[in-house]
């Protein structure tokens, strides 16, 4: 009988813990993701038809001065609809990531206090690790800006046959419509009214 024995949660998004081996020197988890099926990322079809299943060790924080590893049963998906082979997502860790986000976001929130090395030899991983989760923590990628939609109204002459008229384009898509004299109002209008209030111009 086990006095000294309790359970730990993993908190690992997704992952269902098939078994846990503790060691004088580390823990070993077993999982694998609870989700059935996946969804394909050619066709968004969701498919669970499982193609292969491959063993792949990740690193965690440590627990009670040991280190942690997941040994996760990761498989490879194939779409029942267009045939595609794919790779389950990986949430707790990331694409081709061999650490967690907890163990990540654990090295760089000491490394504001410690040096890297420091950091480094006390959970026994690279310096570089330290340094790619502090930038990953702090230098998140920003999101790009919505690109600006500007409508302009020029006048366009055809050399054979002459005609001359308004036309209109937008520089989102670089699309540029031709409008015949008869609804040069229309078009001027048209136009007026896509644009801010703010930027509206009746020059």
């Amino acid at each position: 009988m086990q006095t000294q024995a309790i359970t730990v949660e993993l908190r690992l998004p997704g992952l269902a813990v098939w078994g846990v081996e503790e060691r004088e020197d580390a823990v070993e988890v077993v999982a694998q993701y609870a989700a059935t099926d996946a969804e394909c990322p050619r066709c968004q079809q969701p498919t669970w038809q499982v193609h292969q299943t491959h063993r792949q060790y990740k690193r965690d924080a440590q627990l009670w001065g040991k280190q942690v590893w997941i040994l996760i049963w990761k498989r490879r998906f194939r779409c029942r609809r267009c045939r595609y082979v794919f790779m389950e997502p990986d949430p707790s860790c990331g694409r081709r990531r061999r650490t967690t986000h907890r163990l990540r976001e654990t090295v760089a929130r000491q490394a504001e206090d410690a040096t890297v090395r420091t950091v480094s030899r006390w959970h026994a991983v690279s310096e570089g690790l330290v340094q790619r989760g502090w930038l990953e923590a702090h230098l998140a990628p920003a999101v790009a800006p919505t690109p600006h939609v500007l409508i302009g109204l020029d006048g366009f002459c055809v050399r054979r046959p002459a005609r001359c008229g308004p036309a209109s384009g937008t520089s989102r898509r670089g699309i540029l419509s031709r409008s015949s004299p008869a609804s040069a109002s229309w078009t001027c209008s048209a136009c007026s009214n896509a644009m801010p209030t703010a930027t509206r111009s009746t020059r």
